[in-house]
């Protein structure tokens, strides 16, 4: 991208992750997973920052530091830079909590495959997590392996912007209009 993902700005100058957070009206503020060192931008000093304890792990190793500060058992994750991710579909993924008391991971699918994020996950992954991560496999998308977790098939009518990755300048372009 070229920057870091977390200080992109709309045309007017906020920070896209403000104006996401308050498109979700979420009812308690977020935590933010950071590589280790990594500072957040000011307007986010009031937000709770975990750092990795290892860098270059990708989004696992993310999974695995907020679930080593969880607080509760169950933890609702997404991607900062997904900011098509809206609050249907964190209400989707979160409601599945109780479809099936085995389960202990969930993941949607969409026609051309699963997509990690939004994920629900209990705390009683933390093994499996650890696990990939000292394999060297670092793909969330493997984590639908494990024998806990479930993988459901995203509504229809979702468009395909919620899907939407910024990883390069031009979709930061794209997402603007």
């Amino acid at each position: 991208m070229g920057q870091e993902k977390l200080q992109l700005r709309s045309a007017a100058g906020r920070l896209l992750i403000l104006d996401w957070f308050d498109r979700l009206n979420w009812p308690t503020w977020p935590r933010l997973v950071l590589p280790p060192g990594g500072a957040g931008p000011a307007e986010l000093a009031a937000w709770p920052i975990l750092h990795d304890s290892v860098a270059g792990e990708g989004p696992l190793r993310g999974v695995a530091t907020a679930l080593a500060a969880a607080t509760s058992d169950w933890l609702l994750i997404t991607a900062v830079d997904m900011p098509g991710i809206g609050r249907e579909q964190l209400d989707f993924i979160a409601s599945h909590r109780d479809a099936d008391h085995a389960g202990r991971l969930w993941m949607t699918r969409r026609a051309d495959g699963i997509e990690p994020f939004p994920l629900l996950i209990h705390r009683e992954m933390m093994p499996a997590v650890q696990a990939r991560l000292a394999a060297g496999r670092r793909s969330l998308h493997g984590l639908a392996e494990e024998p806990a977790s479930r993988v459901v098939d995203a509504p229809l009518h979702w468009s395909e912007g919620v899907w939407q990755n910024l990883n390069r300048p031009d979709d930061l372009a794209n997402y603007l209009k």
